[in-house]
């Protein structure tokens, strides 16, 4: 038991080692060789984004084949999900798009945590439409192999799931958003209902397929400008789509459980 849990903290530990110098690694590489060439990088402020995950993932994934004999892309499940999870799972999504889009137009939000608007920004104007479909579609299956698939693995072999969600959601919102407090809480939250859909359906196209419904729906409101800007009306919305989520979540579980249920019963009766 010992040797399990040291070998999968120490797995964690080379795995946000391995990824932070290529990490920092790149940026040096971009800044200096990649970003002055042509002012259409100035143009897509997500551009070092996509050429991070485009060279770090495969280098990455090659470090952990060849020194920790590790195949993430059998490790993190790429198992196929069927119609009916697919709608459930954009529908979540979706949601959450939505969510984020209402709670960071509201005005104290905007004028008290100006970071949020920042990274919305950031992430979602200017760079061209080919761009941010690359970081969308690309960047999801790195970010959730590596969080979900890699680390929070390893997380559930050192300990209980529900601290497992926990601890990969501090490490997910930290990593990505500096430790800036307002900016981790809201990574964290989103990290938490992507395991929670990794664990429900025991494949990665879960949280991936996920992500995609949420930031696509988010690009969307923001190009369109699109925004519920009455404050009775966000609020309202607010409440609607949290509940929503959370309602989902629930039943997607409850439905496993019963499924669980009958299969031992049926097992039991044979």
């Amino acid at each position: 038991m010992k040797k399990t849990t040291s070998k999968s903290l120490f797995n964690i530990v080379w795995i946000i080692a391995v990824y932070f110098v290529l990490f920092y690694g790149l940026i040096q590489v971009y800044s200096r060789f990649v970003y002055p060439t042509s002012g259409w990088f100035e143009d897509n402020p997500i551009a070092f984004i996509v050429f991070n995950d485009i060279i770090q993932m495969p280098l990455l994934f090659f470090i952990l084949l060849k020194v920790r004999k590790v195949h993430i892309f059998k490790e993190a499940g790429f198992t196929k999900l069927g119609m009916p999870q697919v709608v459930t799972i954009v529908s979540i999504g979706l949601l959450m798009g939505w969510f984020t889009d209402l709670f960071f137009s509201l005005s104290w939000i905007q004028e008290q945590f100006p970071q949020f608007e920042e990274i919305l920004a950031y992430l979602n104007d200017g760079s061209s439409v080919l761009m941010f479909l690359a970081f969308l579609l690309y960047g999801n299956i790195y970010k959730e192999m590596l969080f979900r698939g890699m680390i929070f693995k390893e997380l559930r072999n050192l300990s209980p799931l529900t601290v497992a969600i926990l601890i990969q959601g501090i490490l997910y919102g930290g990593l990505f958003f500096s430790f800036d407090i307002p900016l981790t809480v809201y990574g964290f939250l989103g990290a938490v209902v992507f395991a929670l859909l990794y664990v429900r359906y025991r494949s990665i196209w879960a949280p991936i397929v996920a992500q995609y419904a949420c930031q696509g729906s988010q690009y969307v409101f923001r190009r369109s400008e699109t925004h519920v800007t009455d404050p009775n009306m966000q609020y309202l919305f607010l409440t609607i789509t949290g509940i929503a989520i959370v309602a989902l979540l629930i039943v997607i579980f409850n439905k496993h459980r019963g499924l669980q249920a009958h299969a031992i019963r049926k097992e039991g009766a044979a």
